[in-house]
């Protein structure tokens, strides 16, 4: 098989386990809601199960656990599954979070549906889908979920000082979709995108959810630097801001499909 793209490899989702990365987190944009009626339309089964990988503080978990009977929610880093356990809906007796690596963990049962929301291109696909063949019910999907900010007036001028501070400087644009079917790892059964949802957010809390991104997590960036991040990105915004707040427009997508058994 051809070999993960370097920049894609663990080390750098490790990133994810920082304890300010957890915290700002939750300050991303949501997922549009059509994002999970879209998800439970590909449950067929009445009383079905879901595993979401990558789960992080359980934005698709948290809201589909009161629309299925049971909701396996894993991800490596223990500081995202204590918050997102004090999150709305993190207590619903449906959702059982594990903390682990999806490559070693240990499932007890057959699951409808699989869903990951931006967090396979960290996992060791040669390992993973397999497990996926043998862990999905006849039937049943592998779903791939995925949302982004419309580009702004000031995106471009954002992305810019984003490449000149992040400490990911090996980062390279990819389609994890396209990385998946040129190894042949996936088969690709539908795709539907959201229409653009509108979302509010403060200057304070937008700058938060950016460092919520791997490459600019506060425990990783020198003091000098986050601090001239920090007052550039509000420099940038500040003429577009309203009251400090930003208007946004958020879109969604799921590709749903089969996972591939590598050996078959």
């Amino acid at each position: 098989m051809l070999p993960k793209p370097e920049h894609l490899s663990f080390e750098y989702a490790k990133e994810y386990q920082d304890q300010t990365v957890v915290a700002a987190y939750k300050y991303r944009p949501p997922y549009p809601a059509e994002i999970y009626d879209l998800l439970v339309s590909l449950i067929h089964a009445e009383k079905s199960r879901i595993l979401d990988i990558g789960c992080g503080l359980g934005d698709i978990a948290r809201p589909l656990a009161t629309r299925v009977a049971q909701i396996d929610a894993i991800d490596a880093s223990t500081h995202m599954i204590t918050l997102g356990k004090t999150l709305p809906g993190g207590d619903n007796p449906s959702l059982h979070w594990i903390c682990g690596r999806v490559e070693n963990v240990t499932f007890e049962s057959l699951y409808e549906l699989i869903t990951a929301g931006e967090s396979l291109h960290w996992m060791d696909w040669e390992l993973i889908f397999p497990r996926f063949h043998a862990l999905l019910a006849p039937g049943g999907y592998l779903a791939l979920a995925h949302r982004w900010e419309l580009s702004n007036a000031w995106t471009l001028a954002l992305n810019r000082l984003i490449i000149r501070y992040s400490t990911y400087q090996s980062y390279k644009g990819h389609d994890i979709v396209h990385e998946l079917q040129r190894r042949k790892l996936f088969t690709i059964v539908g795709q539907h995108r959201t229409a653009p949802v509108n979302f509010h957010q403060s200057v304070d809390d937008y700058l938060t959810g950016l460092h919520s991104r791997n490459g600019l997590s506060c425990e990783r960036l020198h003091p000098e630097d986050r601090a001239a991040f920090d007052h550039a990105v509000r420099k940038l915004l500040a003429p577009f801001a309203q009251n400090n707040m930003l208007s946004l427009k958020i879109m969604g997508e799921v590709i749903w499909g089969t996972p591939v058994f590598l050996y078959e």
